[in-house]
């Protein structure tokens, strides 16, 4: 009888041990499983970390390059406005100067270069109509009689917004040649306004170098 109950004391602290040792993997093994879901849930959140602040840096340099193009642009179309008001400003204090080119000679050249385009522009035409202004109609003339042929010409006065020069017109006005100093301007605007583009230019390159 004392041989069985040593028996089942053996095989009882024989069934503690294993559990203990069962319990004690299961422990490990558990534990084992924890830390390696915490390993890759923390590796999860590192990636997740890295994509939202590679998706907010791209999302931030879209917004400044966005911006930076606004600001340009707006910056360009302010440019544009004012060249466009100081060219027209320009052009406006030419007209209202160019009639003190009068007594260059540059511009009695312009004027006679003008008036021996006559018989090219209007075929020979008899009868021309001449809208000029006191102060040129001598120059004019003179050159007038140095034109082939007999061609009848009638003067009127120039209207004074138009600053200097003439207007021929054939006796059916169907033919109208613009020699004013006013349509000079305007047909050289393009090229004025790029002069006076190139004057801005160098004084800014100037004022830089100071």
């Amino acid at each position: 009888m004392i041989e069985i109950n040593e028996k089942l004391k053996v095989f009882t602290s024989y069934l503690q041990q294993e559990q203990q040792t069962s319990r004690k993997m299961v422990l490990e093994n558990a534990q084992k499983k924890c830390e390696a879901l915490e390993s890759a849930a923390l590796q999860k959140i590192e990636i997740e970390k890295k994509n939202i602040n590679l998706r907010a840096k791209k999302v931030l340099e879209r917004d400044r390059s966005r911006m930076i193009g606004e600001g340009r642009q707006e910056a360009n179309d302010s440019f544009l406005c004012l060249y466009k008001d100081l060219t027209d400003d320009f052009i406006d204090m030419l007209l209202r100067n160019c009639r003190n080119l009068i007594d260059e000679p540059s511009y009695q050249t312009y004027l006679k270069g003008c008036v021996q385009k006559l018989p090219e522009i209007f075929n020979n035409e008899k009868g021309l109509s001449l809208y000029i202004n006191e102060e040129d109609a001598e120059v004019i003339k003179a050159e007038l009689k140095n034109l082939p042929g007999n061609v009848k010409v009638t003067i009127h006065p120039l209207s004074e917004k138009e600053r200097g020069g003439f207007v021929a017109e054939d006796s059916n006005r169907r033919i109208h040649y613009d020699c004013t100093l006013r349509n000079l301007v305007r047909v050289n605007e393009k090229l004025i306004g790029q002069h006076l583009q190139d004057l801005l230019e160098n004084r800014e390159e100037n004022r830089d170098d100071r």
